[in-house]
């Protein structure tokens, strides 16, 4: 009876982990982006502030590494729907980034020594 219900628990903490980074995202919409500016310097500065790897941004904002490492190389520029995740993820503390990544397990943990 304990086994199952930790197993219930266990997958119920699993949806909230997934569902987490997909909160961004979801809460934003393509008018957000309006008036939104693009400037790969500032990209790169804004992942820098959060402390954050391209790996770990991208999976802040849905795409990959090397997406963010080639909007930030003005290679290629963001979707409108990415300008306005990115103007969410502006508004984040450094804490509340790394919060959103531990809390999916996605994010970078420190090896104990």
């Amino acid at each position: 009876m304990v086994c199952k219900a930790i197993a219930d628990l266990q997958r119920t903490v699993a949806l909230l982990e997934q569902q987490a980074l997909k909160d961004i995202p979801s809460q934003v919409t393509k008018a957000d982006a309006e008036g939104v500016r693009f400037a790969a310097k500032g990209l790169r500065s804004q992942r820098e502030r959060l402390g954050l790897s391209a790996a770990n941004y991208g999976k802040l904002v849905g795409v990959s590494g090397q997406t963010v490492y080639n909007w930030e190389g003005e290679i290629s520029r963001p979707r409108k729907q990415q300008l306005a995740t990115i103007a969410a993820v502006r508004s984040m503390s450094k804490k509340e980034a790394q919060a959103r990544l531990e809390i999916t397990g996605l994010g970078t943990r420190k090896k104990p020594k």
